[in-house]
């Protein structure tokens, strides 16, 4: 089960130091004719997930790799081996992934650039929940009967992979963890869970083709995005993506405050019989997944909606600013001088399930100060009480908004919200949220944790 309060050290490792020649004159780690290059796509991928600074490996036309990368806030380094293959800069990656001394690395060539950021979030949450101890194992995504990436490498199988001498790359050093004859076995792809089960390599299928990634030429890539357009992802992450995301991706002040949101939006749909517990519990989790500057809930719902989660990016999108077209649904009648939000139209007609799970959310955010359950009069007393204008006028916005949900919350309910949240509800996902929390404090309430 994932700790989200242990520090995650997995290095995303990019290799872009190949030749790219099929490619040229253009570079395909860089902005080719056909628009940005794989190198931005791969890291901006990275950056979705909560890797604010991966490691790329440059090699052919350095300089101009490495500027790149740098600009998009990666660090570099330099294989000058580039020219003997990609396993030379998968060696490089990895000594300097054990010298940070991380658990796992995850080994990105930048021709799977492609690979979608949601999938590669499941591949880290399987990687995460593997026994006995992940840091001994390797997980691997399995597409169609074909071997997908990156794979997630545990720091105990480095030095396996740095000192193998044969000459097929890394899927021959990884096939060789299982013992035998890799050589003979390496290409019977669809036949790799059969016969590796026995060694350190875990598979985790996948239905998601980007995952495939080998972009060598333009016509692949070509392929690979008709394919891409194509295909629908799931339309949001199971419990242990979610949670691995807060793990990776939330700020280490706010980890509590999201769990403890989690567990009081779960009960307050249970209470109001909401069509989908699930989403508000998921919603509550990853609500300040950004938690920078103003708007950070818009920021919140863009970054879920990149990763394909519409429906969660709705709910999260409202927690702090509460949207004018959802008033209607809580009798709440904006006064003049109240801020729009950018996307408010976005909230007009929206199934019943994604109001309902909404609604949760923002209650439960100011039921929460920090991990800690409090009354809305003590959640807004310092804010209504700033002297500067625009801030405290925010303020009274918002806690007018909360008072009226309230309200409409006790009506439909029958019971005052507070005293609903204050009740463990003994269900599987409020479960899910302590054993996540590993013994941490949430849902402090007159210092005793319900």
């Amino acid at each position: 089960m994932i700790n989200v309060f242990k520090p995650l050290k997995v290095r995303p490792v990019i290799l872009a130091a190949g030749l790219s020649s099929r490619f040229q004159p253009a570079h395909k780690a860089l902005r080719p004719p056909w628009g940005a290059g794989l190198l931005r796509q791969a890291i901006s991928t990275l950056n979705l997930i909560g890797f604010a600074r991966p490691l790329t490996v440059v090699g052919y036309r350095a300089a101009e790799v490495g500027a790149e990368a740098l600009s998009l806030g990666s660090e570099v380094i330099l294989n000058p081996l580039y020219e003997r293959g990609m396993f030379s800069s998968v060696v490089k990656g990895l000594l300097k992934a054990k010298e940070e001394a991380v658990e796992a690395a995850a080994v990105l060539p930048v021709d799977a650039g492609l690979v979608s950021p949601s999938s590669l979030l499941a591949l880290l949450a399987f990687w995460f929940n593997l026994e006995p101890e992940p840091s001994h194992l390797a997980a691997i995504a399995f597409y169609n009967g074909l071997i997908g990436h990156p794979p997630v490498i545990g720091s105990s199988l480095f030095d396996s992979i740095v000192n193998y001498q044969r000459s097929f790359g890394l899927r021959g050093a990884l096939a060789s963890l299982s013992g035998g004859n890799e050589a003979r076995k390496l290409f019977i792809e669809a036949q790799w869970p059969r016969l590796y089960q026995s060694g350190a390599l875990r598979f985790m299928d996948s239905a998601d083709p980007s995952v495939l990634g080998d972009i060598d030429e333009p016509k692949d890539l070509e392929e690979a995005l008709k394919v891409l357009s194509e295909f629908k992802g799931p339309e949001r992450p199971t419990i242990d993506q979610a949670l691995t995301w807060l793990a990776i991706g939330g700020k280490e002040n706010k980890k509590a405050h999201m769990l403890t949101v989690s567990v009081l939006s779960l009960r307050l749909s249970l209470a109001l019989g909401a069509q989908d517990a699930e989403l508000a519990f998921l919603g509550g989790l990853v609500h300040d997944i950004v938690r920078d500057g103003s708007w950070h809930d818009l920021k919140s719902r863009e970054r879920a909606e990149a990763m394909g989660w519409r429906d969660l990016g709705l709910v999260i999108g409202a927690h702090s600013e509460f949207p004018v077209a959802l008033g209607s649904a809580i009798d709440f009648t904006a006064q003049e001088g109240d801020r729009p939000r950018p996307d408010g139209q976005d909230y007009y007609n929206l199934p019943s399930s994604i109001v309902e799970a909404t609604l949760c959310v923002h209650l439960a955010d100011k039921y929460a100060k920090g991990a800690e359950i409090v009354d809305l009069e003590r959640r807004f007393k310092a804010a209504l009480e700033k002297p500067e204008p625009l801030f405290r006028n925010g303020a009274q916005r918002r806690y007018r908004v909360a008072k009226a949900l309230e309200k409409w919350f006790g009506q439909r309910i029958g019971a005052e919200p507070l005293e609903v949240i204050l009740s463990p509800s003994g269900h599987r996902l409020e479960q899910e949220a302590f054993k996540a929390a590993s013994g941490e404090a949430i849902l402090g309430f007159g210092g005793e944790k319900r």
